[in-house]
């Protein structure tokens, strides 16, 4: 890949990682975003494009890094003024991208419509898994995610199922933590216990996204009205049920739960050290 060039649109810290993950893979990498103050910045590390057509013209891929919000109309901008590229998606919500590419003729080039699980923070990828999401040529599709995230876990889900079950695994537990911060932050509730202190550490990894990505997340997902109603009722029936009922909903799920003993450790050791 030495000598290859590639284009980021869209340099906020996925964008960014990305720039910095193409590099380490050998690609001379050109940075653009519509907010000229963000292409500046990033171009303390990276070429910095003039437009969009400056950053793409020589690119042989380029990664759309600017939300399932705007995505398909970039991907389709791109499209309609160079052909033969190869163009990554990597939003969280894919049903807003396909809609909108769905009109779209055919192309020369490859869509890969990916969504990476994990944030910019990501150190080391050989336990991390990305989502390919098949749009016309499946196959094609997959061989680059593979080759662009290695080492990565690879895997595939149609664009519904996709964001069916980024529903209840992104969306709903952004819910659900906004929520009770806020309730701990109106009742003037102290993070004193270790459950606290371990859910904390999860809430950080929300509260530093950026606004407009747990917006994405939220609200772009069709699914998630359906998921955070799904929720609703699972509270309630657990409110209602007996103490023998609750007991044997919780042993359940313990004993359903693979290496409870060890991650609870882990988890423990982690809060230690940073509490």
């Amino acid at each position: 890949m030495a000598g290859s060039q590639a284009a980021v649109v869209g340099v906020g810290p996925m964008g960014l990682w990305m720039a910095q993950h193409l590099a380490k893979k050998g690609y001379s990498v050109k940075v653009y975003d519509i907010n000229s103050a963000k292409t500046r910045m990033a171009a303390k590390r990276f070429t910095a494009a003039k437009s969009l057509d400056d950053a793409v013209s020589n690119a042989s891929i380029a990664v759309v890094a600017v939300g399932s919000k705007n995505a398909g109309k970039t991907i389709r901008q791109i499209l309609t003024r160079h052909h033969g590229k190869t163009i990554i998606d990597i939003s969280s919500v894919k049903t807003p991208v396909i809609q909108p590419l769905r009109r779209t003729s055919p192309y020369s080039g490859l869509i890969v419509l990916t969504h990476p699980l994990f944030g910019p923070g990501a150190k080391k990828l050989e336990d991390k898994t990305v989502v390919v999401t098949p749009f016309r040529r499946p196959a094609e599709e997959t061989v680059i995610a593979r080759k662009i995230f290695s080492p990565c876990k690879i895997v595939s889900m149609s664009p519904d199922m996709h964001d069916r079950v980024m529903a209840y695994a992104m969306a709903v537990p952004r819910v659900l933590m906004l929520a009770l911060l806020e309730c701990w932050r109106r009742k003037k509730i102290d993070v004193l216990t270790t459950s606290q202190k371990a859910l904390m550490l999860a809430a950080s990894t929300i509260l530093t996204e950026k606004p407009q990505v747990i917006n994405e997340i939220v609200t772009q997902n069709p699914y998630t009205a359906e998921a955070v109603a799904d929720i609703q009722n699972l509270i309630k029936n657990i409110r209602q049920k007996t103490s023998a009922n609750i007991l044997q909903t919780y042993r359940k799920l313990a004993t359903q739960t693979t290496d409870l003993a060890k991650q609870y450790s882990r988890a423990y050791s982690i809060i230690e050290k940073v509490a």
